[in-house]
């Protein structure tokens, strides 16, 4: 009952556009490698505030993944979703259409009802990216879930008709919609609650939960005939760079490509020279496995950080046996890894964040006889590591996979996050007490100068964003509230010109 759709982030003329976008790259010599990434998305409810139309409502989500970046994406409803949806009294299960997650669909007939959903949906990624930027490709790339809202007033009776209904999607139109911007750290993962509210046209509100993290990274493998099912191209396009990956599997290209082999990975390009050249060519790949060993490593980390964290909140009875419990160490991990990976960990364990050193680093070295040999150990490294992450992933869902306490505390540490955020355009003014006996018109002139001040500074367009935000409902530093509270107070010694009602006399306290 999985229902899995596999789609290319980018079809048709958008392809053309996104290869050609690589042209005036410089390719050459440039490694790439293939990373993984998941994105657990989970419907919990959906709530009407005053929805002025009644009839069945959908909710669709879909993954977008920026141009530069080239991916594909890959739609999965858990077959527990699946199953228990026919159980419910709804109209039409949960589905995939065209690559996207369509919802149950629900019928709304009163005003502040509420629907519970339960419905998750599972995005898999798959992206290049450069071998040697792949923290920071991964951090700037700027996920978008589009969440939806469908309608249709037509009267599909009992779930028994779903048989007579075969193409009532097409029926149903979509509303309202919002964007939400994914600001995912590799190193961290994504863990975020947001209650989505739609426009007010459509006043009603559906509460996401996402989780995500990094999950593998290895040597690209997509097969022609992936491309061949989904795409048809009008304009050929040059088999260079990323765009082979589209066209063509690595594994079968020729080892002088700079993408189709490990070696090129950790080595670089294949360049004649002496003893001196191959040492720094030793050196620049165990800087690679480092970084490589190094990402894999904290995102497991703090992965195991979260799973902890949210097992706390549980009742006792649905803990993990101690068993599961005992492998979340990662220290259980590091057995059969090599002594450059067991450097990093406890290099990353003594949250050092000074460089390593590496004369020692490199002093591994010389444990490799070859090249080959480097390549086996360190792909070794990877593999393994990539490996208890997918297996802690799979636990981690299992423990905060529909639960209430979960949600709820991931809603608290986004309502910190926002309340901390407006906290940044809220200012505190300090006035003698006798100025509140006057008429002081110049303030609101004041607050008229100070304000159009903060607009045009770098203060309010340099805020960190959230981890998940949406414009409409977080703003941005054109639309953000800028909020004055003045404070009238006896000073024990009166600022000298205090009567001049000028900008220079006001003490202007920042609200953190």
């Amino acid at each position: 009952m999985r229902q899995t759709f596999v789609i290319p982030v980018a079809l048709d003329g958008l392809l053309c556009r996104q290869v050609r976008s690589l042209d005036g790259v410089e390719t050459r010599g440039m490694a790439e490698l293939q990373v993984s990434l998941e994105f657990y998305v989970e419907l919990f409810k959906f709530s009407n505030v005053d929805l002025f139309q009644r009839g069945h409502y959908q909710i669709r989500t879909a993954l977008k993944v920026p141009q530069r970046l080239p991916a594909r994406v890959e739609v999965q409803l858990p077959k527990s979703t699946v199953i228990q949806s026919y159980a419910l009294p709804i109209v039409f299960p949960p589905c995939v259409v065209n690559g996207t997650a369509v919802s149950k669909t629900f019928q709304i007939l009163y005003k502040n009802e509420e629907v519970f959903l339960h419905d998750t949906v599972l995005f898999k990624v798959h992206a290049l990216v450069d071998a040697h930027k792949v923290r920071d490709m991964l951090s700037k790339a700027d996920f978008q879930l589009s969440v939806e809202l469908w309608f249709t007033d037509q009267n599909f009776g009992q779930v028994s008709v779903y048989l007579l209904f075969p193409d009532h999607h097409k029926t149903i139109q979509c509303v309202s919609s919002r964007l939400l911007t994914l600001h995912m750290d590799p190193s961290r993962g994504l863990h975020h609650h947001i209650p989505v509210l739609f426009d007010y046209f459509h006043l009603s509100a559906v509460s996401v939960t996402i989780h995500a993290s990094l999950l593998a990274v290895y040597q690209p493998y997509i097969r022609q005939a992936f491309v061949l099912s989904f795409l048809f191209l009008r304009r050929s396009v040059t088999r260079t760079g990323r765009a082979q990956w589209f066209t063509g599997s690595p594994r079968l290209a020729s080892r002088k490509s700079m993408s189709s082999s490990l070696e090129s990975v950790f080595f670089g390009p294949q360049t004649s020279g002496g003893s001196g050249r191959l040492l720094a060519r030793l050196q620049r790949a165990c800087m690679v496995h480092w970084e490589l060993c190094s990402l894999l490593l904290t995102a497991y980390g703090s992965l195991q950080r979260r799973m902890v964290e949210f097992m706390r909140l549980l009742p006792p009875w649905q803990h993990l046996r101690r068993v599961v419990e005992d492998s979340l160490h990662l220290s259980s991990c590091l057995e059969g890894l090599s002594n450059v990976a067991k450097d990093c960990f406890h290099h990353l364990k003594a949250r050092n964040v000074s460089p390593p050193e590496w004369d020692k680093v490199f002093a591994h070295i010389t444990q490799a006889e070859n090249e080959e040999d480097f390549v086996a150990v360190a792909h070794s490294d990877v593999a393994q590591l990539c490996g208890a992450l997918i297996v802690l992933w799979k636990q981690f869902l299992e423990v905060v996979a529909d639960q209430d306490r979960v949600r709820q505390q991931l809603a608290r540490q986004r309502h910190l996050q926002r309340v901390k955020r407006f906290a940044e355009a809220y200012f505190v003014i300090e006035r003698p007490r006798i100025a509140v006996l006057s008429a002081n018109d110049a303030s609101t002139q004041l607050f008229f100068e100070v304000t159009e001040a903060l607009r045009r500074s770098e203060y309010l367009a340099l805020l960190p964003p959230l981890e998940v935000e949406c414009a409409e409902l977080d703003g941005d530093s054109n639309n953000l509230p800028i909020i004055y509270e003045e404070h009238y107070q006896d000073f024990k010694t009166t600022p000298q010109g205090c009567a001049s009602r000028e900008l220079s006399v006001l003490s202007i306290c920042f609200i953190l």
